[in-house]
């Protein structure tokens, strides 16, 4: 197959996928046909991450660049736009996590180190939601040293891990030259860096990173690692998520809460609560799989998830781990320190905690922003009443027959329903949505026993409103006065939970600490550039601020060419 069928297959195969996910906020999840399933096991990505450093302290950043590849290295298409990192102990517990947007196939982000964590070999563990339908020797592994000076407990390497070893993938030196002004230092002196491609048929690096630290903190041995599959357990490619080419995403399946057997047809409902709610709904496919793609949100947000319980079937709603909790399919190594190596370990742990001590406006911007009031996810309401601008009425029913315009309460013998009438003919083909503090409820009795008292707010959409595939016949929004649902009781299978969004920035861009000379500069990375692009026929040129601290640092340039190969630039300077 030649490259160009190869890349229209490719192209094809994520507009599918693409116009799959846009299926208006919710899409039933794979099992299609056997044709698409081998068209789709063909695309693999792959990530290729560095790291700032290779050693730290807890307390610390581990800050990392990551650039996304598909199966074909050459090839930059479409791909995923949520990158999952997580820093791993040998057990492949996880110890710390985030989610980070991928733009261009790029991305960049920082996870802190507990405190908590014993000395010992971790792993920054990197993939894609579609990596996980590949096996997880296909992840990005990459050995990080994390040292504790406050306690002297060790991690513990479990003897069931995998028997092979993580594999340096060798890289190109010489293509990149790093020349300074000078090569030793003072304190608080600027370092003048260029930069040169040496290769005539190299014009430029779209993907690179660079760090400045102290020698030793940066393994220079290798820098890349792949992992033998050897004999694996798992199914080269088994179809169990979809791409999250629109941000990050949720799933789940609807069982049998008797027999555990997944149930088809179920309406899942789903809010995300907080500053900025949303409302999604979706129908269970043939398995009892949903997704919902999620909003651009950053953080943690608290969630709510029912099923509209069929007549006869007790259901209720499982949500799919979105982290991988696969064990570590290659041997973990062990905290092994030589002489030169535990003298380093002793000079970034006394950074550390002089930083901790004396420094502690690192994280975030210098000052807070204002929290600006959006629009609910409805839009601005064409109906909306304040209850407290009008006289009390005795109960619920009152309210809606007297102060909501073109909003009916309506009874077919023991039932009781909703209706809003609008220009729109067929608004009444469909029951509205209702909620309360942007939770759906369905026992329209519940709505109607609430004493006017507890309601601030109600806002009526009087037009169809679609969700996906899903119509209503327009929304009634109620919002209670203390925010606590007006005392309702929840429907039944109902649960709250939280789902990790996008990870904010956490790192200060800064180029050294604020405040007055008095104050030594004791950073253990004293540059970092995520993204960080070489042009031949451009002046490559940097400057940085000497550390505070004497001894040797290295400067280290890791970029990949286009055809997938690694390179790299080394040059080391003394401060003194």
């Amino acid at each position: 197959m030649t490259e160009m069928n190869t890349r229209f297959i490719y192209r094809m195969l994520w507009m599918w996928l693409l116009a799959a996910g846009m299926v208006l906020g919710a899409l039933a999840q794979p099992g299609g046909s056997p044709a698409l399933t081998k068209m789709a096991s063909g695309f693999g990505e792959n990530l290729v991450v560095f790291t700032d450093r290779s050693i730290y302290t807890v307390n610390e950043t581990l800050r990392f660049s990551a650039l996304l590849q598909s199966s074909g290295a050459s090839y930059q298409g479409l791909g995923s736009r949520i990158l999952y990192a997580e820093l791993v102990n040998a057990a492949g517990g996880s110890v710390a996590r985030g989610k980070y947007p991928l733009e261009n196939n790029r991305s960049a982000g920082s996870l802190s180190i507990p405190s908590s964590l014993p000395s010992g070999m971790y792993y920054l563990r990197s993939y894609t939601r579609w990596m996980r339908n590949f096996r997880p020797e296909n992840f990005s592994y990459l050995p990080i040293r994390i040292l504790n000076p406050y306690s002297d407990e060790k991690e513990v390497v479990p003897s069931s891990s995998g028997i092979h070893p993580l594999e340096a993938v060798p890289g190109q030196n010489g293509m990149v030259a790093i020349s300074l002004d000078k090569a030793a230092y003072s304190a608080g002196d600027t370092v003048k860096v260029e930069f040169s491609l040496n290769s005539a048929g190299m014009a430029q690096f779209e993907f690179g990173c660079l760090t400045v630290a102290p020698s030793g903190a940066v393994d220079t041995s290798a820098f890349l690692f792949r992992v033998d599959p050897g004999i694996s357990d798992y199914p080269p490619f088994e179809w169990r998520f979809f791409p999250e080419l629109n941000g990050t995403s949720i799933s789940g399946v609807v069982v049998d809460t008797n027999e555990g057997k997944p149930v088809s047809g179920v309406r899942v409902h789903m809010s995300i609560l907080g500053e900025d709610p949303t409302y999604l709904v979706a129908d269970s496919d043939g398995q009892g799989k949903f997704l919902f793609n999620t909003p651009y949100r950053t953080g943690f947000q608290e969630m709510f998830v029912v099923p509209e319980h069929p007549e006869t079937t007790p259901v209720e709603v499982l949500i799919d781990n979105d982290f991988a909790s696969d064990a570590l399919p290659f041997l973990p190594g062990t905290l092994d320190l030589d002489f030169e190596e535990k003298q380093l370990a002793s000079r970034l742990s006394l950074n550390m905690q002089l930083k901790e001590t004396f420094l502690t406006d690192s994280v975030l911007n210098d000052s807070p922003s204002e929290y600006t009031a959006s629009l609910p996810f409805y839009g601005t309401p064409q109906i909306s009443i304040l209850l407290d601008e009008f006289v009390s009425l005795p109960n619920m029913e009152e309210v809606i027959e007297n102060l909501l315009p073109r909003t009916f309460v309506v009874r077919n013998g023991e039932e009781v329903g909703f209706l809003i009438k609008s220009d729109n003919p067929l608004i009444s083909m469909f029951p509205p949505l209702i909620l309360v503090d942007h939770i759906p409820v369905f026992d329209m009795e519940a709505i109607l026993s609430i004493p006017p008292n507890k309601i601030r707010q109600i806002d009526v959409i009087p037009e169809v409103y679609v969700v996906g595939a899903i119509k209503y016949g327009g929304i009634i929004s109620l919002s209670s006065q203390q925010g606590d649902l007006a005392s309702i009781k929840l429907p039944e299978a109902s649960y709250f939970f939280d789902f990790m969004s996008v990870q904010a920035d956490m790192v200060s861009k800064r180029a050294r600490y604020p405040g007055t000379g008095k104050i030594p500069d004791m950073r253990n990375t004293l540059h970092w550039n995520e993204h960080f692009e070489l042009h031949k026929d451009s002046q490559n040129r940097i400057s940085f601020q000497a550390s505070s601290v004497p001894g040797g640092y290295v400067i280290l340039f890791r970029g990949i060419l286009p055809e997938g190969d690694m390179v790299f630039g080394i040059q080391h300077f003394r401060v003194e």
